[in-house]
């Protein structure tokens, strides 16, 4: 059952074995490195890809890019996208303005798949170093065969063979999945000697007419490599080897049509605004088309936004951020060739796969649609077959699916590349508290129950009337034109759609055993994402001037952050009659003082509790009043540089070998935290003058309740056993 090579075999083992290096597989391996997770990653392609592909970045991977420290480099080479239009016949039927998300990062952004995998490449590199670097990410390496275990004490056990032969590498890697393309490549096959005179595994079968269960033989010509490690993760795409292995059902259809997708310098009429998408129909013809940002080739460092650059979230309207730029002729075209409707499905395998239209033939193509279409040059052109297909599990015994090998859906609003990140990114995390901290293999059980309800909508929210709406046949025309209008310009529709492509929705369910149960009902609840806030750091330095930041700022890195938002009383509000400015400034002891003096020492009490399950967590203390508010000065001797240095002090005695920054004071600004929060806090009434949220690695909210809420406490920390048993 073992594999057998007829060249040099060797012998590893590591924690986490991924396979794929696209966007998926290098986040997931990001994740895993920053947090001291030994991994190895395998890919069938030579290098990383070079074309566009995918190129949609909504605002929640904005957002994730932020945590992993890519989001300016990202930006610098993107072009903000303000909305999409919908022409048919000709003539424009919905000019659709996106609304602005509740996130920082408020628009999408256009950027090459070739950019964003060479600065995820970069971060790897950058944290792994040079040498770990070449090791961990190992190309061109094909997976031949694969064993997975159901324990943890299991773990799996992987042959792969390197594809040391040029020409055999580009022919294994033909078909690699397009991330966010929603499709499948469909080529030109080609075989090569390997393919002829090998049997490839698809997990535990039958091996030649012995009935013995086990590994089938492949035999090879490159290096062999014999991997144990305690988890697997198929991030390879739409025909996943490692979901064939396992023997996990593909369920859904493929229409029966294929994408052909192609970047083009064309001299077209479509009026050329750069900074949205277009979608051109009439009766059995579409395209889809975006500018391409234009700059410096793929193979070059990317130009570094200065510090304090880009970054400022533009408020309103006006013109977009044009971080990268866009050239007046370079286009992405997306249009549909017919395929046999009594075999779509063969499509997905790459059975009767078409090779792409010749330069002549997309000019042809698209001028049946938009008259006097010009293509000059093609700079790169593919087709792929549109499926509609989710996994019947994420997760099976000790492997993992993930991106496109677990999902796939037409490329409708640009969602499958970000789809894929947010598998990697909610993954991560939970693999290393169980191999680096001893948590609870149980823990990764909530992977799957998190993102296949993702995925499931996503292919469900993308494909309904897909079909119909490329063909735009008849009645369907008619909608586009006469109905689709008055759901665009209903402002609570477009802010709904426009937050849910975005990502920023997505809220995890309570019973998914890493979310926790909901104790204030009206306040952000466990499975949400964590709203961002302006806020002011004080520090316990005397000092005037806040520093200003964002709290998703705050909470980059890995691990989990305490966020605990006390209730400052208004002057009409305290017992004393003074106001929260002269409560803060105040040198003598006041009632107000003394009383949130106790609920500050419930605080430390109860963060101490939380540490001593989950050592890796972040306290943040921040003070509000509800409304905007000027900082109060930090003077030396005042009330709140009493209050700082006291808390400081407590949890620094509490825990010892804690960094200082890990302990961080600020102050609600414009009162946005209570606002994004929800929270209705009052100052002196129990158990509602100050809240807590307890919020993952992945930035959603884990717990919450009322400080003082003995009830709430108690079943917060009751369910970080699975953290430390």
């Amino acid at each position: 059952g073992d594999c057998v090579a007829d060249s040099m075999e060797e012998e590893i083992k590591t924690d986490v074995i991924i396979v794929g290096a696209g966007p998926t597989g290098l986040v997931l391996a990001i994740e895993l490195a920053r947090r001291g997770v030994d991994f190895i990653v395998f890919d069938k392609l030579p290098d990383r890809t070079r074309e566009s592909r995918a190129l949609g970045v909504m605002p929640r991977t904005l957002e994730i890019y932020e945590d992993l420290g890519i989001v300016k480099q990202a930006l610098s080479n993107g072009v903000e996208m303000l909305g999409e239009r919908l022409f048919v016949d000709g003539t424009v039927a919905v000019d659709w303005n996106f609304s602005e998300v509740d996130s920082f990062y408020c628009k999408p952004l256009l950027l090459h798949q070739g950019v964003t995998e060479k600065l995820l490449c970069e971060k790897l590199a950058a944290i792994l170093g040079p040498d770990r670097m070449n090791y961990a990410l190992q190309r061109p390496v094909e997976v031949t065969s694969l064993k997975v275990g159901h324990t943890f004490a299991e773990g799996v056990h992987v042959c792969a063979c390197s594809l040391s032969d040029p020409e055999e590498s580009n022919a294994n890697a033909e078909g690699q999945h397009s991330e966010d393309t929603g499709s499948v490549d469909n080529v030109t096959p080609r075989t090569s000697e390997a393919e002829t005179t090998s049997s490839m595994t698809y997990g535990w079968t039958t091996s030649g007419d012995t009935g013995q269960q086990g590994p089938r033989t492949h035999r090879i010509r490159g290096k062999q490599f014999n991997v144990h490690a305690r988890y697997v993760v198929g991030c390879d795409g739409a025909r996943s080897f490692v979901r064939k292995s396992l023997g996990i059902p593909f369920e859904g259809f493929t229409i029966p049509s294929e994408f052909i997708v192609a970047d083009v310098v064309m001299t077209w009429g479509v009026p050329p605004d750069r900074n949205k998408f277009n979608l051109l129909t009439a009766p059995n013809r579409m395209v889809e088309c975006c500018p391409l940002p234009s700059g410096p080739s793929l193979l070059e460092p990317p130009p570094r936004l200065p510090d304090g650059g880009a970054t400022h979230r533009r408020q309103g309207g006006g013109a977009a951020r044009q971080y990268g730029s866009s050239s007046s002729n370079r286009w992405r075209l997306t249009t549909i060739r017919r395929i046999a409707e009594d075999r779509p499905e063969a499509m997905l395998e790459c059975r009767e796969a078409r090779p792409p239209p010749s330069k002549k033939e997309l000019q042809a193509m698209t001028a049946k649609l938009v008259a006097g279409t010009i293509i000059d040059h093609v700079i790169w052109s593919s087709s792929f077959s549109i499926n509609c297909r989710s996994a019947a599990f994420m997760k099976r015994g000790n492997a993992f699916l993930a991106g496109d090998a677990a999902h796939i859906f037409p490329p409708l609003f640009h969602q499958g590349h970000n789809t894929g990140i947010g598998d990697a990114y909610n993954l991560g995390w939970k693999l290393a508290h169980v191999l680096q901290d001893g948590a609870n293999p149980a823990l990764l059980e909530s992977y799957e129950q998190e993102r296949k309800p993702v995925g499931d909508a996503v292919v469900r929210f993308t494909s309904f009337g897909y079909q119909e709406i490329i063909e735009a046949k008849g009645y369907i025309a008619w909608s586009m034109k006469n109905i689709l209008p008055l759901f665009f310009n209903n402002k609570a529709f477009n802010s709904a759609l426009t937050n849910r492509i975005s990502q920023c929705h997505i809220k995890y369910p309570v019973d998914s055993g890493a979310v926790g149960k909901v104790f204030v009902s009206d306040s952000a609840l466990p499975g949400e994402r964590a709203p961002d806030a302006t806020v002011a750091i004080i520090s316990s330095e005397p000092s005037t001037v806040g520093n200003f930041i964002r709290l998703h700022e705050v909470y980059v890195g890995s691990g989990h952050v305490l966020l605990f938002v006390l209730r400052i009383p208004l002057s009409s509000e305290g017992p004393s009659g003074s106001s929260w400015f002269n409560l803060c400034s105040s040198q003598s002891q006041t009632a107000e003082r003394n009383i949130i003096g106790k609920e500050l020492e419930q605080i430390v009490e109860f963060a101490s509790r939380v540490r001593s399950r989950i050592e890796k967590t972040k306290v943040v203390l921040l003070f509000t009043v509800g409304l905007a508010s000027i900082v109060p000065p930090n003077a030396q001797f005042s009330g709140l540089s009493f209050l700082i240095a006291n808390f400081k002090e407590r949890m620094s005695k509490n825990f010892p070998n804690q960094a200082p920054e890990e302990t961080c004071v600020a102050w609600d600004v414009e009162g946005e935290v209570t606002r994004r929060y929800r929270l209705h806090l009052h100052p002196f009434t129990k158990h509602k003058c100050a809240a807590f949220f307890l919020i993952r690695d992945d930035k959603h909210i884990r717990n919450h309740g009322y400080c003082g809420d003995t009830y709430a406490e108690a079943t917060c920390i009751d369910s970080l056993s699975l953290y430390h048993p």
